[in-house]
């Protein structure tokens, strides 16, 4: 079977959904958005670990042109992060732009039509004008070939695809990775677990996460005055993009966060073995920063060990 149509948009996350978006606006309405899986979402879907959210805040992680006054904390959770999309999709009229369970398997482009082939499901064909990628990188998790891991007896699973039907109470685990991820998810589970092992290869560097609720009285402002709250996205905004500048042009102002990480160790760390072995070598910014209260205090437990 051979479709047609002028734009092909293949993933249905941010990017897709907002590219979905921006076409409505400028009247086209000729195009389709493929998805692999069976519903929008893209990572938000997918990643469903505990305590699994953002660490941009809320205000700046969505969209410009629709925000939403109903974010219950600074840094939503996953759950409303879907649902933000999935609430954009609907009154941006996106829903029958959508396909589900359409898997792009190859494409190739017609110099002589100027038009592109898209293969789906290993099958049927699209033919398209313009292709837009928005598959993101995250959808295929990175699953290291460590010695061993095909024959370990026990229940193994990456955080990206985290087992809900495998309870972990009382039961011996081992985690590799002190990354985004692990942050979140080793201080939920940390208490539930008869023991923890989290491997570690390079030290992060992890600043306080300051996450308070937003009560309904400030969400009823934001829904009353939008400006209020694209004030608050804007002064987020520049906030995080001053940081950029901490490399080449401010370089004390990196000095200064890296000084608020240590003290945030040196806090939540009583043990000067645990702490060293927690400390980056390496000047703050050139990895990922982390943001989080509890992932610390976690590694503290007597039935938790940080090996290294």
């Amino acid at each position: 079977m051979t479709d047609a149509t002028d734009v092909l948009v293949i993933g249905s996350g941010f990017s897709g959904i907002c590219m979905g978006i921006k076409l409505k606006q400028s009247g086209r309405d000729d195009f389709v958005i493929l998805e692999k899986g069976a519903d929008l979402g893209g990572t938000w879907r997918d990643n469903t670990y505990p305590g699994c959210a953002c660490d941009v805040p809320s205000h700046l992680y969505s969209f410009s042109f629709e925000q939403n006054p109903r974010w219950s904390r600074t840094f939503s959770p996953q759950r409303e992060i879907w649902d933000y999309l999935r609430h954009c999709a609907d009154a941006y009229g996106l829903t029958r732009h959508l396909r589900f369970g359409a898997e792009v398997t190859a494409a190739r482009f017609d110099e002589a039509e100027r038009r592109w082939q898209v293969e789906v499901n290993g099958s049927d064909l699209i033919d398209s004008r313009v292709v837009v990628a928005g598959i993101g990188a995250l959808h295929h998790p990175n699953v290291p070939g460590l010695p061993g891991l095909a024959t370990f007896g026990g229940t193994t699973f990456h955080s990206a695809q985290w087992r809900h039907d495998h309870c972990l109470d009382g039961r011996r685990v081992a985690v590799i990775g002190t990354g985004a991820s692990a942050t979140q998810f080793v201080p939920k589970i940390a208490s539930r677990v008869a023991h923890l092992d989290l491997y570690q290869r390079t030290a992060a560097w992890v600043t306080p996460k300051p996450d308070p609720r937003i009560d309904s009285d400030r969400q009823r402002l934001y829904a009353a005055r939008p400006a209020v709250q694209h004030s608050i996205r804007d002064v987020i905004f520049w906030a995080l993009e001053a940081r950029g500048a901490g490399f080449t042009v401010t370089p004390r102002a990196m000095a200064m966060l890296e000084k608020q990480a240590r003290a945030h160790l040196a806090r939540q760390i009583d043990d000067p073995d645990l702490r060293a072995r927690l400390t980056p070598d390496y000047q703050i910014g050139c990895k990922r920063i982390l943001l989080s209260d509890d992932f610390y205090p976690a590694l503290t437990r007597d039935n938790v060990d940080l090996v290294t």
